[in-house]
């Protein structure tokens, strides 16, 4: 027997999409529920179903617009919790409304405290990855997110010098990165580096 399968895509702020593979008979009241962060937010309505073979098509709609910045999985009863893709968002017609921001990115530098800034509308969690002063291995630090899909995190101490990367959820996928507002790398560009852009002379 093939093992059931269960995909779930964001298509509008009210909207989910579900492909659901099964063999085994689906009952006519089947209960999604909507989980972020471990608790039960919503029971979407389902407007739409279609099946074709072992393949359930539905459409389900929110009671209210979904939120970014969580954890947030499809439950089915008998089936794995699916993380909602939310890859599509930048397609939303709300998209630039929701997540424009023209404040400052990337790092700024004091010799008393080092903020970072990362724009990630879409990730449900950021870190920062940093190699400290004197250390011998990188720490993690989770970053908070804050106006308008920015990750931010401020660390006192003189960190110039230090290297970093950032390690970011985007539906359930964790990927390393380099700071892409940083104006300085490491060699071969592994890792950005903190470091006072004011004192470069051009």
């Amino acid at each position: 027997m093939n093992i059931p399968f269960i995909k779930a895509n964001l298509i509008s702020l009210r909207r989910i999409q579900v492909i659901l593979f099964t063999e085994l008979d689906l009952p006519n009241n089947v209960v999604f529920s909507l989980i972020q962060d471990d608790k039960v937010i919503n029971n979407p309505r389902i407007v739409r179903k279609t099946s074709t073979n072992n393949l359930f098509f539905y459409e389900l709609e929110l009671s209210q617009n979904f939120e970014f910045g969580h954890h947030t999985y499809l439950f089915v009863p008998n089936y794995i919790s699916q993380v909602v893709d939310v890859s599509y968002a930048p397609y939303f017609p709300e998209f630039d409304d929701l997540f424009y921001y023209d404040g400052p990115l990337g790092v700024t530098y004091t010799k008393e405290k080092t903020t970072f800034r990362l724009w990630a509308p879409l990730a449900s969690a950021a870190e920062l990855n940093i190699k400290l002063p004197n250390a011998k291995r990188f720490v993690h630090y989770f970053m908070n997110r804050i106006n308008n899909g920015v990750y931010e995190l401020t660390l006192d101490g003189d960190l110039k010098g230090c290297y970093y990367s950032f390690f970011v959820n985007n539906s359930g996928v964790v990927r390393e990165a380099t700071d892409p507002y940083g104006k300085f790398v490491s060699f071969n560009s592994e890792y950005s580096v903190v470091d006072d852009i004011n004192v470069i002379k051009i």
